[in-house]
């Protein structure tokens, strides 16, 4: 059986003589608990038995009996007293016993009814805590629910940018495929342009090592003129004119190789810087080549990865220009070199 703390007894308690003094003669269990606010009937029940056997006890008005009434029920009283004892000695003793036991097993069943209205009880109050754990979740889904359906508007709005971006992109490598293969052309033709360079300073070189062998000749001529005139020198020959005519041919031959020497240092010269553009060309060409490569590898990246970032087409677009930049600065000093070249060959 639940133990019942004083306080509560007395708040029950309150309750009811509060009920009754405001005429309600006889409080029910139920009518105490709405007047406490609230309340377990496992606690209310126990005390109010209690407190309605205390009121029906003070509620018994005693008559006091007249004289000759009271000695007949005293002499009555007393012959009843006697034949009842008489009949009441021999199992007053099982009568009680068996009281006794019918008392003890309605408190047994009053005390089950009691438990189990606690039990009931908390069942109720567990009951109505899921319930709001319930109602809390239910709420706490509608707005997910909410915020996932302005997700889902979110994205079709981005699904619809990114298809708009996804065209652009696309027309974006169409035009610079076009662009590349033009570029591929015009590479082409500086890697030709370059080539024909190369068989010209080529050329060049034939004709200075021609050059080169003619100063050895005339150098050689020279120094055999010298040794001649040594030996005429030396002899005292009288024959002055021949002597005059020996000087003069070594200067003519000392001038000769002077500007043989002036033109073969000119020429060796514009082989040199011939030669320094060439490499440069070279150079510029592989750059131009690799360049070429790496860009038409990113539109193979680009057209089989389909991406949407317009900060790298706008990469491409300004190395595509890049590239032009360099091409035609390329072509400028080919024509550079290649004006040189074609004066050589007019004269």
């Amino acid at each position: 059986m639940t133990m019942i703390k004083p306080e509560m007894k007395e708040k029950i308690v309150r309750a009811a003589e509060s009920l009754r003094s405001e005429g309600v003669a006889k409080p029910t269990n139920e009518q105490v608990r709405e007047r406490m606010g609230g309340g377990s009937l496992s606690h209310i029940s126990p005390v109010m038995r209690e407190w309605r056997a205390s009121q029906e006890q003070s509620d018994i008005v005693v008559i006091e009996l007249p004289g000759e009434l009271k000695a007949g029920f005293d002499r009555v009283a007393a012959e009843l007293w006697q034949v009842a004892s008489k009949l009441a000695a021999a199992d007053i003793e099982a009568v009680k016993a068996h009281a006794a036991e019918h008392v003890a097993m309605a408190d047994q069943e009053r005390d089950e009814a009691l438990d189990e209205v606690a039990r009931l009880e908390s069942e109720l109050d567990r009951c109505r805590v899921a319930v709001s754990e319930k109602e809390a979740e239910t709420r706490a889904a509608l707005s997910e629910k909410i915020t996932i359906e302005q997700k889902a508007i979110g994205l079709a709005s981005e699904v619809e940018r990114l298809t708009q971006e996804l065209a652009v992109c696309r027309q974006s490598i169409e035009s610079f495929t076009s662009d590349n293969a033009t570029l591929t052309a015009n590479l082409k033709a500086a890697n030709q342009e370059i080539d024909k360079l190369a068989k010209a300073n080529q050329d060049n070189q034939g004709s200075i090592e021609a050059l080169k062998e003619e100063r050895a000749t005339l150098t050689a001529n020279l120094k055999a003129a010298n040794q001649e005139i040594d030996k005429l020198a030396k002899a005292n020959q009288d024959n002055q004119g021949s002597i005059e005519a020996l000087k003069e041919e070594r200067a003519t031959l000392t001038a000769n190789l002077k500007a043989a020497n002036q033109e073969i240092d000119k020429l060796a010269k514009a082989n040199q810087d011939n030669q320094g553009s060439i490499e440069a060309l070279k150079e510029e060409r592989a750059t131009l080549t690799a360049n070429l490569k790496a860009a038409n590898q990113e539109i193979g990246k680009l057209a089989k990865a389909n991406q949407d970032n317009q900060g790298s087409i706008e990469a491409l677009k300004e190395e595509r220009a890049t590239l032009t930049a360099s091409l035609k600065a390329a072509n400028q000093e080919i024509d550079k070199l290649t004006k040189p070249a074609a004066k050589r060959q007019q004269k």
